[in-house]
């Protein structure tokens, strides 16, 4: 592990590269730059000062308390990596020490931020198995260490999963077994091309979080605004009362054309830095995905890890073909958004039919989906959701006909609303399902898409099963479904169908000799 960029510490211990002050800087400013809505006022606040001398000591006060802060992450971070375990020393007021021992580390990733590519330097990015966050970074190491810490740790895992299931101790640097352990043999598997991308961006579309940005950014600055564009001789008051009903149709429609534009923009660009050059290989028993523009991620994940596969369609992925595919692995926090999960996930964007089923086959052994017969929920479930949302809003559209003019005006108002809601709702009821096939028990769901999640059965950690006093009258109960990466739940189906499932999980569960992580 010698390296002319890091130095000892102490007898053991080894301080980063002094490179690595940029990186702590950068993630310092990226962390500012994704709570810029909370900044918008104080920015709007600078503005209205007019005094060019303020706003250039509070940017100047702002970058130095970065480069302060960065260079004492610096000083006080130090790691060690022997018997087997990764030991990092790092806290300025708060002392931390972390040792993360090598078979509770569940991926090794690298990446390549732009601002390091011409330094050639990596940054190696060690998750602990149920982590919210990476739990050990290492910036700012040149590429061979990078790997030679990478490989270090998937050999040692690798020789130890050997010596579990044969009982005896793999020699580590001799015998087939321990050489067939200790590498790799990698294949592409599949490519995204630009256009892939931006189908991906279109049917996937993040940015409303921009729009909303922007929104508030907007009503701080209304009055401006207005004044700029009257400054340019326009009169947007008289614009729109000289304009007759069809005329301001045809604007607000346009306007919200308009609006679709620049989103679908945002959200193509996002899916373009994200997955520019994406690459997926794969290995006798692990994924490794190549993926980004500006930095680039290379991340690994091994197959024995992943505890369920999402198949995500919506809407427009359906009329265009296309699927998103999503390979989960253990994680802390199972409720955090699908395919939002950074490198505690692979997301395959914009896939075709033919290669979403050999994905799902290679993770899980998988049959096609489209084969699969369901068991749909039962249709008093849309009853029991459609009465009671009728319910509340007649309870709305009363109190706005007692408290607001117009009287009764307001219930027959909400009507429309009332409808698409119920309809949404008779949507989402008739999609759900499912359906048991060769050791997978798989989920169906969605609105006008439709969503599939395979879960491995004798992966399942927890299994539930739900039954009102009125649902057994029906002979109806709901099941909940837990593995290490996500909770699902299938309401109102056959109470046989459910007590079917469960046992067919525990009897997996417990029959098999294969480790759910």
């Amino acid at each position: 592990m010698d390296n002319t960029l890091t130095k000892h510490v102490s007898a053991e211990y080894v301080r980063l590269s002094p490179w690595a002050i940029l990186h702590f800087a950068a993630r310092t400013i990226m962390q500012l730059v994704s709570n810029a809505y909370a900044l918008v006022p104080v920015v709007y606040g600078l503005y209205q000062t007019d005094s060019a001398a303020i706003t250039i000591a509070v940017f100047a006060g702002v970058l130095t308390l970065v480069v302060v802060s960065a260079t004492l992450r610096y000083l006080y971070f130090s790691y060690l990596i022997q018997n087997a375990s990764v030991q990092v020393r790092e806290g300025v007021f708060s002392k931390k020490q972390l040792n993360l021992p090598f078979h509770r580390i569940q991926n090794v990733n690298l990446e390549h931020p732009f601002y390091f590519r011409p330094l050639g330097l990596v940054t190696v990015k060690i998750d602990g198995a149920g982590s919210a966050s990476e739990e050990v970074l290492l910036a700012a190491l040149n590429q061979e260490q990078g790997e030679q810490i990478r490989e270090q740790i998937h050999r040692h895992n690798r020789l130890s999963n050997v010596a579990g299931n044969t009982d005896q101790r793999v020699p580590a640097k001799s015998g087939k077994s321990g050489e067939a352990a200790s590498t790799h043999t990698w294949k592409l598997n599949l490519t995204r091309s630009l256009p892939d991308l931006v189908l991906h961006g279109l049917t996937n579309n993040r940015a409303w979080i921009i729009l909303g940005a922007l929104g508030a950014v907007y009503g701080q600055a209304a009055d401006d605004i207005n004044l700029y564009i009257a400054s340019l001789g326009l009169d947007l008051g008289s614009l729109v009362s000289d304009q007759t009903t069809i005329a301001l149709v045809v604007l607000g429609f346009s306007a919200l054309m308009m609006a679709i534009m620049i989103v679908g923009g945002l959200s193509v660009l996002g899916s373009i830095f994200s997955y520019y050059k994406f690459e997926l290989h794969t290995s006798d028993d692990a994924f490794m995905v190549r993926r980004g523009l500006l930095t680039h991620h290379e991340i690994n994940m091994k197959k024995s890890r992943i505890q369920a596969v999402r198949v995500k369609r919506d809407w427009l992925d359906m009329i265009l073909g296309r699927m998103n595919v999503v390979f989960e692995q253990i994680s802390y926090s199972g409720g955090q958004p699908v395919g939002m999960g950074g490198d505690k996930q692979i997301l395959v964007p914009s896939v075709e039919t033919h290669h979403t089923d050999l994905l799902t086959n290679e993770a899980l052994s998988a049959q096609r989906l489209a084969q699969l017969e369901f068991t749909p929920i039962s249709h008093r479930y849309f009853i029991k959701l459609a009465t009671i949302t009728t319910v509340c809003y007649f309870v709305i559209g009363l109190g706005f006909s007692l408290a607001m003019p117009l009287g009764f005006f307001w219930p027959s108002a909400f009507l429309p609303v009332l409808a698409m809601h119920v309809f949404l709702e008779y949507m989402s009821c008739k999609r759900w399902g499912l359906a048991v096939d060769d050791g997978l028990v798989v989920v169906r769901k969605g609105i006008f898409g439709v969503d599939h999640i395979l879960i491995p059965a004798f992966k399942v950690q927890e299994v539930g099963r739900t039954q009102t006093p009125l649902m057994k009258r029906k002979d109806l109960s709901s099941i909940s479904i837990a593995v290490a990466s996500s909770r699902v739940s299938v309401p109102f189906l056959p109470d046989q169908v459910v007590r079917s499932v469960i046992n067919y999980c525990l009897y997996e569960a417990e029959s098999t000799d294969r480790s759910w992580m």
